[in-house]
């Protein structure tokens, strides 16, 4: 397809550009910043959708089982006795003691099974405790403590996470992003200022030609882009206009973007392959959603900075539609 041959090319440039910068710099972590946002922090994942939890069985009865109304099964307890009551003084009408017999253990097995599926489905039952810490040292001197029956409630776009093709395309099929796209040269651009001037969480052109501006990075020379929407105060999430996200895609080099939101397309956007998702994915460029970027030491005068990006995947955390992931910065 023309989009994996354009990646392709991108990423025979990127291992030419980069191959000083592996040897060089693949090691250092002491300077680098984590920009990972924790998947159980509810601000990391859509309204209505469960951040990470550990549950316990307490929250697992409340979270995840749906009680029966007791009075429900009260009336259903009660309508059984009627027609018991009312089927057993018919079956009195029956002159033949063997034929009354006979119709009495029919009717009876009949109710009993109609009763034993109706009150089976409204029973909640725990076999066993989950989430709980046991201490599994065989010596009297010392705990080895180990949570056990492990039971966690989330989604798999709580937290720091790379979308997958699988999560926007019609095509299940589609092949996932390469690995040296969330590796290497990178830049942090804070466009926080900006969106809060212009009074609108959208990544417009606009947006994108001041920051270029301000800070002095040119957009068409970097392979991957984290932009920095908010300065930590509490606001709706950013994302990118169709056009943005469009052009940013068409740029030469760029293999990755990241955002600090927790979609890079609006909330309300539907379907996201004709969103942003969409238009980053036309020329194969990689989305990374909620990384936190306030701890990234960016001069307020200059809108951005240069540096290296490293993401690790976390193998508990891939889904179909999105693999859970640690991002780390380290500043030029």
């Amino acid at each position: 397809m023309q989009h994996t041959s354009l990646i392709d090319q991108k990423l025979e440039r990127l291992r030419a550009d980069e191959a000083e910068l592996i040897i060089t710099r693949s090691a250092m972590l002491a300077d680098a910043v984590d920009c990972s946002m924790n998947p159980s922090n509810p601000a990391g994942t859509f309204p209505g959708l469960p951040s990470f939890q550990l549950l316990t069985s307490e929250d697992a009865l409340k979270m995840l089982a749906e009680f029966p109304s007791s009075v429900v099964t009260g009336w259903y307890g009660f309508v059984f006795g009627v027609l018991w009551v009312y089927l057993m003084k018919l079956t009195r009408r029956v002159r033949q003691p063997a034929a009354s017999g006979l119709l009495k253990v029919l009717i009876g097995g009949v109710l009993l099974v109609a009763a034993h599926k109706v009150f089976r489905r409204r029973t909640v039952r725990i076999t066993k405790q989950c989430s709980v810490t046991e201490d599994v040292s065989s010596s009297p001197t010392g705990p080895c403590r180990v949570v056990c029956n492990v039971l966690t409630l989330s989604n798999s776009h709580a937290g720091t996470h790379a979308d997958t093709p699988f999560h926007f395309t019609r095509d299940q099929e589609e092949a996932g992003f390469n690995l040296m796209q969330y590796n290497g040269s990178a830049c942090v651009l804070d466009v926080s200022s900006l969106l809060e001037e212009r009074k609108s969480r959208a990544i417009t052109i606009g947006v994108l030609e001041a920051v270029e501006r301000s800070s002095g990075i040119t957009l068409t020379t970097q392979w991957r882009i984290l932009f920095r929407t908010t300065k930590g105060t509490t606001v709706p999430p950013a994302y990118f206009d169709i056009d943005a996200a469009r052009y940013l895609a068409s740029l030469p080099n760029v293999v990755m973007i990241a955002i600090d939101s927790i979609s890079v397309d609006h909330t309300s956007m539907s379907p996201i392959c004709e969103g942003a998702h969409g238009a980053f994915f036309s020329d194969r460029v990689a989305i990374v959603e909620n990384v936190v970027l306030n701890q990234v030491p960016i001069r307020q005068s200059s809108g951005g900075i240069r540096g290296v990006v490293r993401t690790v995947f976390h193998p508990t955390q891939a889904h179909q539609d999105s693999w859970g992931c640690s991002v780390w910065f380290s500043p030029s």
